[in-house]
């Protein structure tokens, strides 16, 4: 049997880039940004899994907040490398933390607003929740990075509100509530 959690960013949320934007109040966040920029993104979920609980699948979900052009560029999704991160404060402190050894990277091409686009974190999803100080109810961060040249697709974070919030959706293996014992 399996359970899914499907759960909405928690405040926090920013995005930096090598040039010394940081924005952590904006009402939409970057994946990509200028020509020859390192951009990296950071959005929290609080997410009550155990620890080494069996991950199925995680799918991080984003919408679209305008059309962009139609060129294609690779970014890399994973999540920070942390038991329980706090929110970035700088671009500094961003660009300080490390990125999961699970990555998948993903070529984006054109984006159409208000369409969801998903991509899969469930090896680093995995890896974040089987660390040793990991517990139920830590944050876990989805995390990218991005350098190259391309169009600027936003995206709708937790500041924006509503439905439109980043999703994060994990399916796990079921646990019996009381003897604890897999399903």
């Amino acid at each position: 049997m399996t359970r899914t959690l499907t759960l909405s960013a928690g405040t926090g949320d920013c995005y930096a880039d090598s040039t010394g934007t940081f924005d952590s109040t904006a009402t939409e966040i970057y994946l990509v940004s200028g020509a020859g920029v390192e951009q990296r993104t950071w959005i929290p979920f609080t997410v009550n899994l155990s620890r080494n609980e069996v991950v199925i699948s995680a799918t991080l979900k984003l919408i679209a907040s305008f059309t962009s052009g139609a060129i294609a560029d690779n970014v890399v999704f994973g999540c920070e490398a942390a038991d329980n991160p706090a929110n970035p404060t700088t671009k500094a402190d961003l660009f300080a933390r490390s990125m999961s050894a699970a990555t998948y990277t993903n070529s984006i091409g054109q984006y159409v607003s208000g369409t969801t686009y998903n991509y899969d974190v469930t090896n680093a999803v995995q890896e974040i929740i089987q660390r040793a100080g990991w517990v139920s109810g830590n944050t876990l961060a989805a995390f990218t990075k991005w350098t190259g040249f391309g169009p600027h697709p936003k995206r709708y974070t937790s500041n924006e509100g509503g439905a439109n919030k980043p999703v994060l959706e994990i399916v796990v293996y079921g646990f019996l509530p009381r003897s604890g014992g897999m399903i």
